[in-house]
């Protein structure tokens, strides 16, 4: 069970996104995987110590969803979390649309749906199939991950965008006042020989398809 520490409150397992994604998986939550995850798998090279998911938008996915939150012993994050009184186990907490920062047995997941501003029909349309280690995942394309990325507009964002385009972002709309658009991948065969923990390095490995590729990483789980 997740330990509730009065000083800091609730403390998450350690990270295992694999078995967070056979969990969600084994319930038949429909999902799509972002943040930094899908940033790995779109040439990222940074490490990352949380699953990311947007969740379909239905009743019947929130109920499988909320079911999988109570096997994994979900608790909102931060000291205070408790004082919102929101159970994030009852799908109609889940049907509201909040974002949601998890602490679980398997370590963070984070339930987004008002930050992402994508339409879900979309999203999970254009998404990528993945592997987490032996677990099936779809992540967003590297089109609607820049896009939620420039919404968000935080420092580690940012860098995931330069990391994916080979360009740095230097001025971003606020994220409450501009809608994202989509942003084409640049100088697309710029990054294509280089090498590192969390690539191939070819060129034919970063092309775009429905095709999954295997992708190293240097951290105790497997993307590909």
């Amino acid at each position: 069970m997740v330990r509730i520490d009065p000083a800091e409150g609730p403390q998450p397992g350690p990270f295992r996104p694999e078995e967070l994604a056979r969990v969600l998986n084994e319930h038949g939550v429909d999902y799509v995987v972002v943040g930094g995850i899908a940033a790995i798998r779109h040439g990222s090279r940074r490490a990352t110590f949380d699953l990311e998911i947007v969740p379909a938008p239905a009743r019947a996915n929130y109920d499988r969803l909320a079911a999988a939150l109570e096997q994994i012993d979900a608790h909102l994050r931060g000291v205070d979390a408790r004082l919102l009184g929101l159970d994030p186990r009852d799908p109609k907490t889940l049907a509201s649309g909040a974002d949601l920062g998890l602490a679980t047995d398997l370590g963070i997941l984070d339930v987004l749906q008002d930050l992402v501003a994508v339409d879900y029909a979309q999203l999970r349309a254009r998404a990528e199939p993945a592997r987490l280690g032996d677990q099936e995942i779809h992540v967003a394309n590297v089109d609607d991950l820049i896009a939620m990325k420039l919404r968000a507009g935080r420092p580690i964002d940012l860098q995931d965008i330069a990391a994916i385009t080979g360009h740095e972002v230097r001025d971003v709309p606020s994220p409450r006042t501009a809608a994202p658009r989509p942003v084409r991948r640049a100088a697309r065969g710029r990054r294509a020989g280089s090498r590192g923990p969390c690539g191939p390095g070819s060129r034919g490995s970063r092309r775009r398809s429905r095709r999954t590729h295997p992708l190293r990483l240097s951290l105790p789980w497997r993307l590909a």
